[in-house]
């Protein structure tokens, strides 16, 4: 696969050959690998700053299907070459949507979603990932699903997490 980054870090597009159509799970596997790149580089601000600066970053993600905006403020904690150590807060939040194919069972309408975190990155510039990054999130959710015969469902969701990630 192939991927490109701005000047700034940030991911701005990521192809993957993906597995025939048929095999489902090979490609959500692929779509997360671009997702994961997208939210796991450190993009560096237009104009220097030196710690204790901060910068923010907005994207337009697609993560599990749902479309979001997401602002990223990083806190420049240590330089040093081209090594640095960063402190995120993320928060992220999408419009109600239709999610999946209509007239399914993997249909429904997203009505909120809500989600922040916060972490520490270590990252060395000159490389894609980050050395090690870890993070707390907490994401709320609302969808309601209206099958075929009238069965209607609606969820309330709230999925606290950790990741730790680091590179070999």
């Amino acid at each position: 696969g192939t991927y490109q980054v701005d000047a700034q870090g940030v991911v701005t597009g990521f192809e993957m050959v993906k597995p025939a159509e048929g095999e489902s799970r090979d490609q959500r596997m692929a779509e997360s690998l671009g997702e994961f790149l997208a939210r796991s580089t450190v993009p560096v601000p237009s104009e220097a700053v030196g710690k204790g600066g901060t910068w923010t970053v907005q994207r337009r993600l697609i993560e599990g299907g749902i479309a979001m905006d997401q602002t990223s403020t990083y806190e420049l904690k240590k330089l040093d070459g081209s090594e640095i150590a960063v402190r995120v807060t993320v928060e992220k939040s999408a419009p109600v949507q239709e999610i999946g194919t209509p007239g399914t069972y993997n249909h429904y309408t997203l009505k909120s979603f809500v989600g922040k975190g916060q972490g520490e990155r270590r990252a060395d510039l000159s490389k894609l990932v980050p050395q090690e990054s870890a993070s707390k999130t907490d994401t709320e959710l609302k969808t309601f699903m209206q099958q075929q015969g009238g069965l209607a469902l609606q969820q309330e969701l709230r999925v606290e997490a950790q990741e730790l990630i680091t590179a070999p």
